[in-house]
C-alpha cells in the first residue's frame, strides 16, 4: 500500500499533469505517495512530525488531524524503480533534459516513477535527489494505474513545539472507492477552457506565472461552464481553475 497525505478523495478533474520544473531535479504536477507499512508505519508522516511547517503552511492540519488516503496498484502498472547508477544513466540517456532526465518524456512510456535511495551510490547528484526529495517517493504520472483507494486521517500523538508529534495514528474507511474518469462531456468543456487558455496565453505573452490575469480571463468568459464542472464533480472553483491554468499552461 502507498499512503499520500494532504486529501481523502481523488478526482479526476483536479489532477495535475507532471512537468519539468526546470531548474530543481523536482518536477511539479503528478500525485505524490511514499510507503504504507501495515497501516502503521509511514516514512513521510516521521518527516512531517519534525517538519510540521510543510503541514501549517499548506493548511493540512484540520481539527488535529491530517486528511490522507491509502492506495493500491494495478497489477499491469508500469512503474520505472530508480535506485541504481545504471538506471539513472538510462533516464539520461533515453530522457535527456537540461544535464538531467525529462519527467515529462517518461510519462509517455511509464505510469510513474519509484525513486528508492535505500541502495544507492553515495554520489553528488544522488545526495541533491535526496536533499529535494527527503524520502523514498512514488510519483504517479495518471491515476489510471490505481486500483482503489482509501479515505483516512492522521492523528498526531504527543504534539510540541510548534505541530510537532512524537507519534501517530492512523484511521482508515474500510470502503473502498475507486476513480471516477471524466465523461465526454466533462473532457469537451475542459479542453475547450484549456485552449482557450493558450491562446489567451500566447496572445498576451503571460509569463506562466502570471495566474491572476488568465484566472480574471476564465472567471469572465467561461462562467457558464465552470458552475457546471465544480458542481457536477464536487469540486472547489479556486482548485478547479488552478488545475485548469497548471494543465493549460504546462507547454510553455
Amino acid at each position: 500500500m502507498y499512503l499520500h497525505v494532504g486529501t481523502k478523495n481523488i478526482k479526476s478533474i483536479l489532477f495535475n499533469q507532471i512537468t519539468n520544473n526546470n531548474p530543481s531535479l523536482k518536477p511539479k504536477g503528478g500525485f505524490w505517495l511514499s510507503d504504507l507499512i501495515n497501516d502503521q508505519y509511514s516514512e513521510w508522516v516521521e518527516y512531517l512530525s519534525t517538519h510540521p511547517a510543510l503541514l501549517i503552511h499548506t493548511n493540512l492540519w484540520f481539527d488535529g488531524k491530517i486528511p490522507c488516503l491509502k492506495l493500491s496498484l494495478k497489477e499491469n502498472s508500469k512503474i520505472f524503480v530508480l535506485d541504481s547508477d545504471e538506471k539513472l544513466n538510462y533516464l539520461l540517456h533515453k530522457y535527456p533534459y537540461n544535464n538531467f532526465f525529462n519527467y515529462q518524456l517518461l510519462s509517455h512510456d511509464y505510469d510513474g516513477i519509484m525513486i528508492n535511495f535505500n541502495k544507492l551510490p553515495n554520489k553528488e547528484i544522488w545526495f541533491n535527489l535526496r536533499a529535494i526529495y527527503s524520502i523514498n517517493t512514488l510519483i504517479l504520472f495518471n491515476l489510471n494505474c490505481i486500483k482503489e483507494y482509501y479515505e483516512g486521517d492522521i492523528y498526531p500523538l504527543g504534539i510540541y513545539d510548534d505541530y510537532c508529534f512524537e507519534g501517530y495514528d492512523f484511521n482508515f474507511s474500510p470502503d473502498k472507492k475507486n476513480i471516477v474518469l471524466l465523461d465526454e462531456e466533462d473532457n469537451y468543456l475542459i479542453n475547450k477552457i484549456k485552449e482557450a487558455i493558450q491562446n489567451f496565453y500566447l496572445k498576451n505573452s503571460l509569463d506562466n506565472k502570471d495566474y491572476p490575469k488568465i484566472e480574471y480571463f476564465i472567471l469572465q468568459e467561461f462562467q457558464k461552464e465552470l458552475e457546471f464542472l465544480k458542481s457536477k464533480e464536487k469540486v472547489k472553483e479556486s482548485s478547479l481553475v488552478r488545475t485548469l491554468i497548471n494543465n493549460a499552461t504546462t507547454q510553455f
